[in-house]
């Protein structure tokens, strides 16, 4: 499931090139960091661990890499637009920006409080938007760039255990759609990849709080490995694709679903009886309420 911009041309990157990537020191958006580099591209890496930064670099260094990083917490709109013109001044204006930072925690409904819907949604939804409005105006001046974010599966229909999660991808896609249209006849490419289950800190942050029901229709899923998804996103921007659905299977089944929307609630409450019927579902209520910082 893909749509691409066919009135733009294809955008090698090549050395010289200067990424920004949010959420790079680990998952996908360090394992996009390192296909970039292997293809020549200046690299600029943001997240809020600095030690983790620093390894990251060393590791993309070593491989030959010219790497730059900034520790910030992109949900802080100011720190962002000062991490962001740092980055610009040592490594040059921003060509590709990649927004990978973000965070979970799923749950009942019940169990979570208003402190996860307000910290994911700040993370994932303002945590994309600010970085994209410390480079589009560089981007449109220049009449070029390439702009990517991580929605998920989950952000093309709502999913059962992902009340915070799910609307933040959501609003990930709908900001990126409605870019897509405004920025193209600047020149600018921008477009979303929705990956599914990828092996990452967070899947492993996840798996003790997902809810017994959820468990039951993902077990049929595939875990997806991080290099996957960035060779996706790479490929996305060199085709200037604006929707990247990963695995034919997740294309189908994303395609069924926008057809017949009642075949996925069909579905998912079938699998709710099931679990039910069993006795393993949690009962929604006053559970554990952290969630990942």
């Amino acid at each position: 499931m893909e749509r691409k911009d066919s009135r733009s041309p294809v955008g090698r990157i090549s050395a010289g090139t200067h990424a920004v990537i949010t959420g790079g020191s680990s998952g996908i958006g360090f394992a996009t960091a390192r296909l970039l580099v292997s293809r020549g591209a200046r690299v600029s890496l943001v997240a809020r661990d600095a030690e983790r930064l620093e390894k990251a670099a060393r590791k993309l260094q070593d491989c030959g890499g010219r790497v730059a990083t900034a520790s910030v917490d992109v949900a802080d709109q100011d720190g962002v637009d000062k991490a962001f013109a740092g980055l610009v001044e040592r490594q040059g204006a921003c060509d590709i920006l990649v927004t990978s930072a973000g965070i979970t925690h799923p749950g009942y409904f019940g169990d979570l409080s208003p402190e996860v819907f307000r910290r994911v949604m700040d993370t994932n939804y303002f945590g994309t938007l600010w970085p994209i409005q410390a480079v589009v105006p560089q981007m449109i001046e220049r009449g070029r760039g390439s702009i990517v974010g991580i929605s998920s599966l989950v952000g093309m229909y709502g999913t059962f255990g992902y009340t915070a999660f799910s609307p933040s991808k959501f609003a990930v896609r709908g900001l990126l759609e409605s870019l897509r249209d405004e920025l193209t006849p600047h020149g600018v490419h921008v477009g979303y990849v929705c990956p599914p289950d990828v092996d990452t800190p967070h899947y492993a942050y996840e798996q003790p709080h997902l809810p017994a029901e959820y468990k039951a229709f993902a077990n049929a899923m595939a875990v997806m490995p991080p290099e996957e998804v960035a060779g996706e996103i790479v490929r996305g921007i060199e085709r200037r694709k604006s929707r990247m659905v990963i695995g034919a299977t997740n294309q189908l089944a994303v395609a069924t679903f926008g057809l017949l929307p009642g075949a996925l609630h069909w579905y998912v409450d079938r699998v709710v009886r099931k679990v039910r019927r069993r006795g393993g579902s949690g009962a929604p209520g006053r559970g554990d309420r952290r969630f990942l910082r």
